[in-house]
């Protein structure tokens, strides 16, 4: 994982922004719910009339909504009812007030269509478009669902108006010394709600000061008691978990006809006023700790950030080297290709690492050539690996014996290899293409095991665990407080956690995958760096004198390793003079006949590797595709406990 210093300094920002981006696009697919606006009106009997507009922007694909209307009081659950006998008192939804009508917005225009779409009620038994039942859901007794189904004319419209009008009889409840409006009007809905509205009308009231009014789920709502009889309550960005609640506390004489079922005997003026100023003051506490929590997220992440940093300058930074020349025109030191490809490419062994080992062995006399012309078609000679048996293959390292083994032994007959052998076995079988992936991965082994040798890097991983780890031990505990103890003071803090997570797993992924040459491996790496660059623009320096073809050949097996192999020879072709018939081995004007050029072996054994390769990959991947198996293969705030509530759902 090198070249990873962006990753180093904001891979967390980038969970962060990955994270809102994803919210931002989930949003472009998903139903939005621009503004609920209410006006309430309360009359002398306590009952409450409903008029309420929803302004929904709908992607495509939805045809109906339901809106579920409860009218239940929750007596049972409400603690400061305990003791007292409630029970007659009840609300009850008048079925001949409940309405909606339907619009849709077509520029400036709003379109009235309730008469051209189906309008279906759950009291009067009717189906909902799947032939259902419509019912509220949950189910409820004290519930009753309006449908409306757009079917008929293509779906709902990118913006949608919904009007529903309702009454709830009883809806306020009388004590001895006050009367309450205590009601939730509406909960779980579609989408967030970004604008909520609510105007309550209690055109009786004439005791200002007697009127008191709280809102529950309303952590960025305001209250404006504009005069005795009208109350105005906003809301922004009410969440899908959220209920839109409200308690109003009037002088009895507001409600002087409610109906005796309806008045609970007792005192709760104060009760309710001590109830609700601890919620007040829980939530105060509850919004301040959520503050805290964001500017402690923010601050853990930028400290967090600066501790990677740091720790990826101590122990992850390469060293400096000394060397700091642009090219390198020869050899920097005898390391095998695939040594030399351990070093630069950080602890890899490349699949160009085999094709460049068979061609070292060429170069050196392990492995000889040979090619036989054809005539039927000469760009396609056929073409013989042969062992060399007078060649000690003690002096060799033990991956390139393990290249003798690989290709002359297991895919020739001991003796010799043709071309077409290795570019074919992986194609006769799944057991030889099998093999042929555990001989590569044998010779990665090899190659680790010679390259380790050099101490070409250095533990830095094991010198950072031991130094840096503790620091882990931040975000461990801010996710704790986020998950475990903010609840407890009713605040949601989950994002804030698994942000805190997000950095545990970044940071001890970092940890772990730290990973530097070592002074003297860099200082090497970067004089191959250079000889890179000299091979990769050789052909453009006039002063260069060209040397030998046999120089060429060593170069171009570390050229194969570097993956610019095609690059050097488009250059040699051009600037190499005419060689002589005894010049080379891989790179060899030989058996020259017209068409035939000196590059010829080398490209036919660095294409035929690579289809072996691909055949192999493509033979493992059909069996365990065929098999059913998955493997790769190859080299590779608080509530008043009010009543009513219902929410809304689309389809």
């Amino acid at each position: 994982m090198k070249n990873k210093k962006g990753f180093i300094i904001f891979s967390i920002m980038i969970i962060i922004f990955c994270f809102i981006g994803l919210v931002g696009i989930l949003s472009n697919s998903t139903i939005k719910i621009d503004s609920y606006d209410a006006i309430i009106e309360v009359d002398e009997a306590g009952n409450m009339s409903i008029n309420e507009t929803w302004v929904i922007h709908y992607p495509e694909g939805y045809n109906v909504r339901f809106r579920d209307l409860k009218y239940g009081k929750d007596h049972r659950n409400n603690p400061l009812m305990s003791g007292m006998n409630y029970i007659a008192d009840q609300a009850s939804l008048d079925l001949n007030t409940i309405g909606a009508k339907v619009f849709y917005i077509d520029g400036d225009d709003t379109i009235d269509i309730t008469d051209q779409i189906e309008v279906g009620y759950s009291f009067n038994g009717d189906d909902d478009e799947l032939g259902e039942p419509i019912e509220c859901y949950p189910y409820s007794s004290e519930c009753e669902s309006i449908f409306v189904n757009l079917q008929d004319i293509g779906g709902m419209k990118e913006t949608m108006i919904f009007e529903y009008t309702y009454t709830i009889n009883g809806a306020v409840t009388g004590y001895d010394d006050v009367s309450e409006l205590n009601w939730v009007l509406f909960s779980g809905v579609e989408a967030t709600v970004k604008n909520a509205h609510v105007e309550i009308n209690i055109y009786n009231n004439t005791d200002l000061d007697a009127l008191r009014v709280w809102g529950h789920g309303l952590s960025q709502g305001n209250i404006d008691i504009t005069s005795p009889k009208e109350i105005n309550i906003s809301a922004r960005n009410v969440k899908t978990t959220e209920e839109l609640e409200l308690r109003v506390l009037m002088d009895n004489s507001a409600v002087a006809s409610i109906a005796s079922n309806n008045v609970v005997a007792g005192e709760m003026k104060e009760k309710i006023i001590d109830y609700e100023s601890k919620l007040a003051a829980e939530t105060n506490r509850a919004n301040i700790i959520a503050k805290v929590i964001n500017l402690l997220t923010i601050s853990l992440i930028v400290l967090m950030a600066y501790i990677i940093y740091k720790v990826y300058k101590k122990y992850d930074k390469e060293y400096a080297p000394e060397f700091s020349g642009i090219y390198y025109r020869e050899l920097p030191y005898e390391y095998s290709p695939a040594e030399m490809s351990y070093l630069y490419y950080f602890g890899k062994t490349n699949d160009e690492d085999v094709t460049a080992t068979l061609l070292d062995l060429v170069r050196r006399g392990y492995l000889e050539l040979e090619v036989t012309p054809t005539t039927a078609n000469k760009k396609d000679n056929a073409m013989t690996i042969y062992y060399n048996k007078d060649q000690a293959l003690s002096e060799l390292l033990p991956h390139e014996k393990h290249i003798i083994d690989w290709f002359i032994k297991e895919i020739g007959d001991g003796q010799k290899v043709t071309i077409e052998q290795i570019e074919k076995y992986g194609k006769k079988s799944y057991a030889d293409a099998t093999k042929f992936s555990n001989q590569g991965s044998q010779f990665k082994r090899k190659v680790k095991t010679e390259a380790v040798k050099h101490n070409f890097f250095e533990n830095a991983a094991e010198k950072a665990k031991n130094k840096a780890q503790v620091y882990v031990l931040l975000p461990i505990a801010f996710a704790v407080i986020c998950l475990f103890i903010a609840p407890l003071f009713h605040v949601v803090a989950a994002v804030n956690g698994f942000i805190a997570l997000a950095i545990v797993v970044i940071y001890f992924v970092y940890l772990y995958s730290i990973k530097r040459r070592s002074k003297e491996g860099n200082e090497q790496f970067a004089k191959w760096k250079a000889f890179k660059r000299f091979l990769e623009e050789f052909s453009m320096m006039k002063d260069y004198p060209m040397p030998s073809v046999i120089v060429w050949e060593h170069y171009l097996v570390y050229a194969t390793s570097l993956k610019i192999a095609d690059k050097v020879m488009d250059q040699l072709r051009v600037k190499l003079p005419e060689i002589s018939s005894d010049e080379g081995t891989f790179l060899s004007g030989r058996y020259v006949y017209p068409g035939f050029y000196y590059g010829y072996m080398f490209n036919r054994i660095n294409s035929s590797v690579s289809v072996a390769r691909s055949n192999v990959v493509n033979t493992i991947a059909s069996h365990n595709a065929a098999s059913g198996m998955g493997r790769g293969g190859g080299f590779s705030g608080g509530s008043s406990f009010g009543g009513g509530g219902g929410g809304a759902r689309s389809r």
